[in-house]
């Protein structure tokens, strides 16, 4: 018997859904040249009147996703299945008179109106039908008459009332009650979108919280010198005692199932209901309020009278109006308390803001109380509830508050004194504290990083810097971080390396920018020698100006006629007020010191020590300020200060017009003395050097600030030369850079890019002579920049690379930047002890003393054999040696910053009492964590690439 089948002409036709009609009017789209409509239709399965009506729909109605719902809209239908319940139904709850419940939840709603919808769709329906949703309750709560005229005669009482003598002898005291309920979720009621929240119908007045088993109560006072614990009590029905409930009748033997069954439903008809206590909200009874927390408050006020050092002769305690405190008559049992316990007791109006910060404080006193508040204070209060967190989160002068105690250093992008000086509403002051935290977190989980391992601390070192001096703040505490940290020498190196190289791309911005052709101050492009060669709080180049400002503003002060006198008597008195201020030049025995360069050192050392040409430029930087024309002076061997008076003035003021451009000038020499110097005496000292006539003029004219930051960085190089040829004349090795500020390594850095950046200029003319001096800096460059500061190789590539950048250089040093950037994300290669290894006996960490030279040194890596280069191994002598080349060989990192490759059998373990020098504990931090000075030895930070030492 055959199986039942479909007849073959038997056609089940179903209607195509939305995709498929999606599928044919993609096709058809898409169609060729030969596609017909019949045909596209017959490959999708429809028929061509179908396709034909399809077509038409989406011409009329427009997207075919949407034909079948403006279809039914236009035919004034709705798609989808029909309401269950009647619109009539659903209007009416937004009627108090029909809906009680207007305040309560959607599912409360929905069960006391007896409406079959669960809480989701009680909601489409109320938004879908009528746009209603439940919004926040919009409150009243008018002050009576009567309590507006106690709280005028309060103040009027109290207004005059002295803070130390009255008012911090009184005990401020509150009750408290806390709901989750009504703490966390304001109250909200059924309304549509558009109605008027004060509508009369729409507005509630403001009620006391009914009693709720979930509440917690406590109370707690406090006083302009002391606070008293935060205290806990139960709810005052524990003093009702309950009557005592009859006894339970037993079943007797002779009693049915039904007989005993009627008896206990007797029995439990019997008992007494449970008591409550008859109060309205929160407000206790005073018998309960006398007996457990009044004798609390007066205990303070005693103990507060036995303290005889405040002073205070009366102690004072002050309650709100609360009807449990029994204030509000003259004869009550809380009244007789405080009057049995000589409490004096001042009332407090009702309706009145009290010590509770919950119960309608103004705005402006809660943001007073938030503006003596830490962050972290401030977060848990604006936790507490929704009010405050509202407050804490809209108050502007908070956060502006915060930014500017909390935050000392800003990066220049943020502009931060504009903002500062701005109206407060022009800035969005939470979200610029909020990223001002977020970068101190994430500077430190950079920082955790670069600790904690080789790969990847390049980058990381980089990513730091790119938040400029947004870092600087973390990075200092960094760098103080405890003696007994588990890393404290790795911490503080790298938190000290990261600072210095964001100095330096300060310094080199303001280096950059007098470059471009831009207006740079003298003491700013000068104070940006301090900024790359020293790190610290106090060092920035605003600081410099704001140390000049000082200076001129004190001048001012001294001689507040100073603006009138004419430009001779200007220029010779702020002399003679920078010398009496300390700044006498410098001794001979001294005038090659190296600190003598930097302008931040000497305004804010003692003895202001320089080098004249530091003297000029704080000469001209203070007469700038206070209205005098004075210039930098670039004389042979030697920095003078012209003084010009106005156009049309002489220099004693007097008004002498003129067509000439030429401007009356006067020499001083700030650095010897007051007096004017000649021009005469100059001019002969130029012929008694042999400098010819032709070329005086360049000698004795204005310099401008670019020539004198170069002049600056000779001075620097000068200084730095000689401490190397003095230290090259010891025949030990030196370490005397420990007690050098700034440092020597980085002041001689700071001038090579001052050369690099400012040396030639960009003209096309001497293009080629630009290049040719260019290039005679970079091996300086590279050879610091791969011994001391390879993290600042982010820097070759946005300011180097760009001046070589059409030269074979600019392409070798591309891809000198690739190749380091490549070896810094990879792993570094592991060297583990084996068989192979037992020549190496010492281990990274130790510390040792060179055999044949003497220095100080610590192992930071070995090699089982001599790995160096032939050339090195036949320049050094290895073969020579007793073991020559087949010995363990050694990395080393000495005292004075080198780094040596020494034979093993030079190397001399130190004894068990001897110390790391302070020199080496500094440098130690880029391979160790810290000294262990049980085991005498540094505690290893490269184990990624020795797991064994």
């Amino acid at each position: 018997m055959d199986r039942p089948s479909t007849p073959e002409n038997f056609c089940v036709l179903k209607v195509p859904d939305t995709e498929e009609r999606a599928h044919f009017f993609d096709h058809y789209d898409r169609r060729g040249k030969g596609d017909t409509l019949r045909g596209i239709a017959e490959q999708h399965g429809i028929h061509r009147n179908t396709a034909s009506k399809w077509l038409k729909d989406r011409k009329e109605f427009g997207d075919e996703r949407r034909v079948r719902k403006r279809k039914a809209e236009k035919q004034g239908n709705k798609l989808g299945r029909p309401f269950k319940v009647p619109l009539e139904t659903i209007e009416s709850l937004l009627d108090d008179s029909q809906n009680p419940y207007r305040d309560a939840p959607y599912f409360l709603q929905a069960r006391a109106n007896q409406i079959p919808l669960s809480e989701r769709a009680l909601r489409y329906n109320l938004s879908s039908r009528l746009d209603a949703h439940l919004y926040v309750a919009s409150y009243s709560k008018d002050i009576l008459p009567a309590n507006k005229v106690y709280r005028i005669q309060y103040g009027e009482e109290h207004k005059n009332k002295p803070l130390y003598g009255y008012w911090d002898g009184v005990w401020f005291t509150d009750e408290e009650h806390f709901n989750p309920r009504t703490s966390f979720q304001k109250p909200r009621i059924l309304r549509r979108r558009g109605d008027p929240r004060t509508k009369g119908s729409n507005l509630r007045t403001r009620s006391e919280m009914g009693k709720d088993s979930r509440t917690v109560h406590m109370y707690a006072a406090v006083n302009w010198y002391y606070k008293s614990a935060l205290n806990f009590y139960n709810d005052d029905s524990e003093m009702l005692t309950p009557p005592k409930p009859p006894r339970k009748p037993r079943k007797s033997k002779y009693q049915t199932e039904k007989q005993y069954a009627e008896e206990i439903k007797e029995w439990e008809a019997k008992k007494p209901p449970p008591l409550q206590v008859v109060s309205t909200g929160h407000h206790m009874t005073q018998e309960y309020y006398t007996e457990t927390i009044l004798p609390y408050y007066c205990k303070l006020v005693q103990e507060s009278r036995a303290v005889d050092t405040l002073g205070i002769t009366t102690w004072r305690l002050q309650e709100d109006n609360d009807p449990s405190h029994g204030t509000k008559s003259q004869n009550n049992i809380a009244r007789d308390y405080k009057t049995a316990n000589w409490i004096d007791v001042i009332i407090h109006p009702p309706q009145s803001p009290d010590l509770n910060p919950q119960e309608d404080l103004p705005t402006e006193i809660l943001e007073a109380i938030f503006l003596n508040l830490d962050p972290q204070s401030l977060v848990s209060v604006s936790q507490t509830n929704r009010l405050i967190k509202r407050l804490t989160t809209d108050a502007p002068i908070i956060w502006r508050h915060l930014c500017k105690t909390q935050f000392k250093t800003w990066d220049s992008r943020h502009n931060i004194a504009a903002k500062f000086a701005a109206p407060l509403s022009d800035v969005d002051w939470r979200k610029l504290y909020k990223t001002r935290h977020t970068i101190d977190r994430r500077t430190r989980e950079l920082l955790n990083r670069i600790v904690a391992t080789q790969q990847g601390r390049i980058r990381c070192i980089n990513d730091i810097a790119d938040y400029g001096y947004d870092a600087k703040e973390t990075l200092l505490r960094e760098c103080a971080c405890p003696d007994d940290a588990e890393d404290v020498l790795a911490r503080r190196y790298y938190a000290n390396a990261v600072l210095e190289r964001i100095h330096r791309e300060v310094a080199i911005k303001v280096w950059t920018s007098l470059h471009d052709g831009n207006d740079v101050p003298i003491e700013r492009a000068l104070g940006a020698y301090d900024v790359f060669a020293r790190v610290g709080e106090e060092v920035d180049v605003d600081i410099v100006a704001d140390d000049i400002s000082q200076l001129a503003n004190g001048l001012l002060e001294k001689y507040p006629a100073f603006p009138d006198w004419s430009p001779r008597d200007k220029a010779s008195t702020l002399a003679h007020y920078l010398r009496e201020q300390g700044f006498n030049g410098v001794p001979d025995t001294s005038y090659r010191a190296l600190r003598n360069s930097f302008i931040g050192l000497v305004l804010r050392s003692a003895a202001h020590e320089s080098l004249p040409l530091i003297s000029v430029a704080i000469y001209c930087a203070v007469a700038r300020r206070v209205g005098l024309d004075a210039r930098p002076c670039g004389f042979l061997f030697h920095v003078y200060t012209l003084v010009y008076a106005p156009k049309n003035y002489d220099l004693n003021g007097k008004y002498k017009p003129t067509s000439s451009n030429e401007l009356d000038y006067m020499y001083l020499d700030p650095f010897r003395s007051t007096s004017e110097v000649r021009r005469g005496d100059l001019q002969r000292t130029l012929r008694d050097m042999g400098v010819p006539s032709s070329e005086h003029r360049s000698f004795l004219t204005d310099t401008n600030t670019r020539e004198m930051v170069l002049r600056t960085a000779r001075n620097i190089m000068n200084s730095v030369q000689m401490i190397r040829e003095t230290e090259a004349g010891m025949r030990t090795v030196q370490a005397s850079w420990i007690n050098s500020s700034p440092d020597m390594d980085n002041a001689f850095y700071a001038t090579i890019w001052a050369m690099l950046l400012l040396g030639p200029g960009d003209d096309t003319a001497n293009l080629g002579h630009t290049t040719i001096r260019r290039r005679q800096y970079l091996p300086y460059l590279l050879e610091h920049f791969q011994m001391h500061y390879p993290w600042d190789v982010t820097l070759l590539s946005r300011y180097v690379i760009p001046m070589f950048y059409n030269q074979p250089e600019g392409h070798r040093l591309l891809q000198f930047v690739q190749n380091m950037h490549q070896v810094d994300a990879i792993r570094k290669p592991v060297i583990t002890r084996s068989e192979r290894t037992r020549n190496v006996a010492f281990k990274v960490g130790q510390l040792f003393q060179h055999k044949r030279y003497g220095y100080e040194g610590v192992i930071t890596g070995w090699d089982v054999v001599c790995d160096a280069n032939e050339d090195w191994i036949q320049n050094m002598r290895v073969d020579s040696l007793p073991n020559g080349r087949n010995q363990a060989f050694y990395h080393v990192l000495v005292c004075d910053k080198s780094v040596r490759y020494v034979a093993a059998e030079n190397i001399q373990p130190v004894g068990k009492d001897v110390r790391p020098s302070e020199a080496l504990l500094k440098l130690a931090g880029r391979h160790f964590k810290r000294w262990d000075e049980s085991n005498q030895c540094f505690v290893s930070n490269v184990r990624d690439e020795y797991p064994h030492d």
